[in-house]
């Protein structure tokens, strides 16, 4: 046999070869009637894949992979049922590695049929970091327990910032409510908050210059939200200039397509002036700042956030098996976090118990359901719901292991259960199945399972969806996969495509996309996206609608202008293969052809057209047509607008004098421009007597007011306006005659004063003229000049009410003039007197510091430490500043400012080289000084002191003398505190303080008793370590000898065992204290007190000592450091016994 045969399978991805060339009848090659469908499964479960194999002879069945063999007994499991053609492959306890492509292969001797399925182990959100290696059951509990300990400690990381751009801030700024401004400035870093106000108007002034080119007026801005339905929504009101102006959506500065219906992700929705934009099928790449512009202009911009995009499903949930008694585990990956997620079980919530243990991974994504103790009454739907969206998936609770495994049969049975309502999600109440979208379909294998999309959890969370594209335009089918499932491909009505067919194939991960760039009536059909043995299919459907010419679409866009009362004819041309109707509307309602007065409509052979007998101003508007045939529709609008002559003016027309400006005209706006879009008024003027009129002036078609300003004072005259267009003129109307009365003209206004005079300005003030005419003044023009000088500016373009005024426009040191002239409403007057010379100049003040009670003139400063000195001054003009140190200048290490009446000496790190005398000179420029000194000192904690020396100069007394410290030696001002110590007493007790030499006499000294000396330096930064003696001073007890005759008795038994009468406390002390412990003993004969810290014993530490006194015993430790906390035993010993007191130690460090 030279070649093997192929031989097409009833099943899509089946593998057929015949090895002979002719087949008895009765015998029959392998084939597979159900083939083993791919897997993903959870980390830890069981896999099984089935196969129904049929032939004859009856065929040998193997199963393989790719990374290895099965001959592990343990893991791999393959069986098959007797008396069936149902083969089964068992995978138990899955890992990460378990992932691998599994072939099972069927021979016997006329052939081989081999076909491929997919296992895929999910390891997402508990266990992805690490792989697992055959655990029991009890570990998997373990695990599940310190993981919700671990979950009560930690909490989510905050989700990643996404970062904006700084102009797209700015621009959300401008378009925030005033209550928002603090919150978006805390979000964004923006510290300077009046900064911000000011460039905020600063850009809302640009703004709106630029926004007026296209809009009239901006407002009801309503920010974007997130309705119940998911779908986001913001919108505006728009006053657009030119109705045609184009509006652009942009998106974090990149612009977004739009259509105008809820098909597109985007979409605007217009109703008169307000703009409705909506997003739907919102998804978290989908959070930005959203930007509407008219033409180039920015007008609103608005923020999605993140928080605010309900939560997806991504990972949904699959179907879980246990055995009876066992724990069943459910997973579901959402796209962000949702803490109000909840658990159903047969749509009944579920609650966390015993039964039910329900967690969420450290990121808020994943969530875990573990149901414990699964019996067959918990077998059912479990579902996960956020609100929106929700996964549910079945639990399958099987017998002991001595049952078995289920049949093709008994599969069959617990599918017809569930009803299909697994791989569904609920979206606002409704089940939908997740393997699918509206319009698509989705077909498994044969053999025990359903035809439509209603099997186990299919292998598309999102399938083909029926599309309809015009011919020429763009088509695209989508599909996104489960999991793996192998290469997959693309058919058309059976016919597998290619790229040859005109299409193009792309796959992003599990997305696998057709595209058709331009499509054609051929290619029409169904189209099937084929995976393994798993398919989703989706119908094309190509449109064909009525075209209307191009030019023709054109010409409508402009209006169509005509003459009131003439016929109004409109044809429409259009091509067409099919039959086409034809409806035409004005304004929404439909235009029927009644009769020879109303409108006719006509139909024919690629054209309808429209007849409007006698067209007037209330016949125009808004006209459409719609053209439909059975492969689409397809409309045109069109505006017809009609001409008149404009209405008369609304009158009246009043007329009153204006008191030296002439006469001042006012009328009501026209109301009807006769449809014209040019027009204006023209007014006339009749002196009284005469019959000419004299035209006088126009204004546009927005006016209502107009002044004559050149009248003859004295006389009388009447006037009247018209409209007036391109189509003529209608009656005019007219005033009556009003009397110009002659202008009282005010007197000059008087010398301004100077106020106030500076290098920054000059403040001047002046009296209001007095005569007729000056109550109706419009205001006061100022000039200046220079001295010196003929020629005046004018400093103010408009007439200010107020008699004062500030000039900042100056050159230092210039001398200038000012005055004013008064404003009638006939103009200016002449102006007054000019005011005397002043020089823009600051008043000269002599240097001099300002000083209050706390500035001190000595300073002291910790060696090391930054030094600081800021003096205050006053001087006009600035003066000269000047640091000295001892008379010298100052070193290098040392730094000066000088700014605005303030003078500084910053030292970083001082030292004993800088102390001194510091001398601060102020210098001016007429020579006038003043200076300020100050001494400064720096110190340090002194040292210690030398060795003491102890001698017996008076009998009871006891000198102590000891070197001195270091720093007395460079001139350091320090003193000495003696303390004392005695075995009567003890602690340290001091004995004087605050002594300036190096002896100290302490008297009332007491035979038998041992002291003990200490000293310590100190300064006003603080003391030095302490210098103690070396060996106690003790005067021995003169003690008289005398003798006793006692009486001869016998002494009584008293012997006992030492016990504690009072026992050690604990003690708690700050660092560098002194503890005593004391504890009282009792024993006969006399116990041995010995003491013991943390177990070892104490004797011979020269850092503690110990008395026991009348069986009063103390430990004491003279200064406690953190090293001796601990536990302190006292132990009492005779021959009788023993006894134990216990006590603890605890020194708290100080926090400097």
């Amino acid at each position: 046999m030279a070649e093997k045969l192929l031989k097409k399978s009833s099943l899509p991805g089946v593998s057929v070869r015949q090895l002979v060339e002719e087949i008895p009848e009765g015998c029959s090659p392998p084939d597979f009637e159900q083939k083993p469908i791919p897997l993903a499964l959870q980390e830890g479960r069981n896999a099984i894949f089935r196969a129904v194999v049929c032939g004859e002879p009856k065929p040998e069945v193997h199963w393989h992979c790719t990374k290895g063999n099965l001959s592990d007994s343990s893991k791999y499991q393959m069986s098959s049922t007797p008396g069936s053609k149902e083969h089964m492959l068992q995978i138990n306890k899955l890992t990460g590695e378990d992932t691998d492509l599994f072939r099972c292969t069927a021979v016997n001797m006329y052939g081989e049929a081999v076909c491929s399925a997919r296992l895929t182990v999910i390891e997402v959100g508990f266990r992805k970091s690490r792989k697992r290696h055959q655990e029991p059951q009890e570990d998997l509990r373990k695990e599940l327990m310190d993981f919700r300990n671990m979950l009560k400690k930690r909490a989510p990381p905050p989700a990643p910032k996404k970062q904006m751009d700084s102009e797209q801030v700015w621009q959300l700024l401008m378009t925030a409510d005033r209550k928002d401004y603090e919150q978006i400035c805390r979000k964004y870093g923006i510290v300077d908050y009046r900064g911000m106000l000011r460039k905020l108007q600063q850009m809302q002034k640009e703004r709106e210059d630029k926004m007026a080119q296209y809009v009239n007026a901006i407002s009801n801005l309503r920010h974007i939200k997130v309705t119940k339905e998911g779908v986001a929504v913001f919108d505006l009101e728009l006053d657009l200039k030119d109705p045609k102006s184009k509006i652009y959506l942009y998106k974090d500065g990149e612009m977004v397509p739009y259509g105008f219906d809820n098909q597109t992700k985007h979409c605007l929705r217009r109703l008169g002036k307000r703009f409705l934009f909506q997003i739907q099928d919102l998804r978290p790449e989908d959070a930005g700042v959203y930007q509407v512009k008219v033409e180039d202009a920015e007008v609103f911009s608005t923020e999605l956030e993140a928080s605010a995009v309900p939560p997806r499903v991504v990972v949904p949930l699959a179907e879980a098996h246990c055995e009876e008694q066992g724990d069943a585990i459910f997973e579901c990956t959402l796209s962000n976090p949702c803490p109000n997620a909840a658990w159903h079980f047969q749509r009944r919530p579920l609650r966390p118990s015993d039964k039910y243990e329900v967690c969420v991974s450290p990121d808020g994504l994943t969530h875990r359901l573990v149901v414990k103790g699964a019996r067959f009454s918990d077998m059912g739907l479990y579902s996960l719901g956020t609100g929106l969206h929700s996964s549910s998936a079945w639990l399958v609770v099987e017998g002991g292991k001595d049952k078995g495994l289920l049949t093709t049969s008994d599969d069959c049975q617990l599918q017809a259960r569930r009803g299909g309502k697994e791989g569904r999600s609920d979206f606002h109440g409704e089940e939908r199945d997740t393997t699918r979208s509206p319009g698509s379909r989705y077909k498994p294998s044969t053999g025990g399972f359903s035809k439509e999309a209603r099997g186990p959890v299919g292998p598309y969370s999102q399938g083909l969806m029926d599309t309809k594209a015009q011919e020429g335009e763009a088509a695209v089918f989508s599909c996104t996969l489960a999991g793996d499932l192998g290469p997959g491909s693309w058919l058309k009505d059976g016919v597998k495509l290619t790229t040859q067919d005109g299409v193009v194939f792309k796959q992003d991960c599990l997305m696998h996309r057709l595209f058709v760039a331009r499509v054609q009536g051929t290619q029409a059909g169904r189209y099937t996206f084929m995976a393994g043995n798993q398919q989703s299919e989706a119908t094309l459907t190509v449109q064909d609608p009525p075209t209307i010419a191009p030019d023709m679409t054109e010409k409508l866009k402009e209006p169509q202008v005509v003459k009131a009362g003439r016929l109004v004819t409109v044809k429409i041309l259009f091509k067409s293969r099919l039959r086409v109707q034809a409806a035409w509307r004005k304004d929404g309602a439909e235009v029927v052809g009644s009769g020879s007065r109303g409108a006719a409509v006509a139909l024919g052979d690629g054209f309808t057209q429209l007849w409007l007998p006698s067209t007037g101003r209330k016949g125009c508007g808004q006209h459409s047509v719609t053209l439909t045939s059975e492969g689409g529709s397809t409309w045109a609008e069109l505006t017809l607008q009609a001409i008149d002559k404009p209405k008369p003016p609304q009158g009246p027309l009043e007329a009153q004098d204006c008191h030296g400006a002439g006469i001042g005209l006012c009328w009501q706006p026209l109301w009807d421009g006769g449809g014209q879009a040019t027009w204006h008024y023209v007014v006339e003027r009749r002196q009284a007597g005469r019959s000419t009129w004299l035209k006088v002036g126009e204004l546009p078609a927005a006016g209502t007011t107009f002044t004559d300003a050149h009248m003859e004072q004295g006389g009388k005259c009447a006037f009247h306006m018209r409209a007036v267009a391109s189509e003529g003129a209608r009656k005019a109307l007219e005033s009556k005659e009003v009397l110009v009365a002659p202008e009282a003209l005010p007197r000059p206004p008087s010398s301004p004063a100077i106020l106030a005079a500076s290098s920054w300005g000059i403040t001047l003030a002046w009296m209001a003229p007095w005569g007729p005419g000056s109550a109706r003044l419009l205001g006061y023009l100022v000039e200046k000049r220079k001295a010196g000088n003929n020629t005046w500016t004018s400093v103010n373009d408009q007439p200010v009410s107020e008699r004062r005024w500030t000039e900042v426009d100056m050159q230092q040191g210039c001398q200038y003039e000012f005055r004013i002239t008064a404003v009638a409403p006939s103009g200016p007057r002449e102006p007054g007197p000019p005011s005397d010379v002043v020089v823009a100049r600051d008043p000269l003040i002599c240097p001099r510091f300002l000083m209050d009670s706390s500035k001190k003139d000595s300073l002291m400063v910790r060696a090391g430490d930054t030094l600081h000195v800021p003096v205050c001054f006053e001087a006009t003009p600035l003066p000269e500043v000047t640091w000295m140190k001892d008379g010298l200048p100052l070193p290098r290490r040392s730094l000066t400012t000088t700014k605005d009446g303030l003078t500084q000496l910053l030292i970083p790190a001082a030292s004993h080289l800088d102390g001194g005398l510091y001398t601060v000179t102020l210098r001016n420029l007429q020579g006038k000084e003043a200076a300020y000194s100050f001494h400064i000192k720096v110190a340090a904690c002194p040292q210690a002191p030398g060795p003491i020396s102890l001698q017996e100069n008076v009998p009871g007394t006891v000198t102590a003398e000891w070197e001195p410290s270091p720093d007395e030696a460079q001139g350091v001002p320090l003193h000495y505190t003696v303390l004392t110590r005695s075995s009567a007493h003890g602690s340290w007790r001091e004995a004087a303080d605050r002594i300036h030499t190096n002896r100290f006499t302490l008297v009332g000294i007491l035979p038998g008793h041992e002291y003990h000396f200490r000293v310590v330096a100190k300064n006003e930064l603080g003391a030095s370590e302490p210098s103690d003696t070396s060996q106690p001073w003790c005067i021995p007890r003169q003690r008289d000898k005398f003798t006793v005759k006692a009486p001869s008795y016998r002494e009584p038994d008293l012997s006992q065992k030492p016990r504690f009468l009072v026992g050690l406390r604990t003690h708690l002390l700050p660092q560098g204290c002194e503890c005593c412990m004391s504890c009282a003993v009792r024993g006969s004969p006399r116990p041995r007190i010995t003491w013991f810290k943390n177990g070892q014993s104490l004797e011979g530490n020269p850092t503690v000592y110990s008395t026991d006194v009348l069986g009063v015993c103390s430990l004491v430790i003279p200064s406690v450091s953190p090293q001796d906390s601990g536990e302190y035993k006292a132990v009492a010993e005779n021959r009788l016994g023993q006894a134990v007191s216990t006590a603890t130690l605890i020194v708290i460090e100080s926090s400097s």
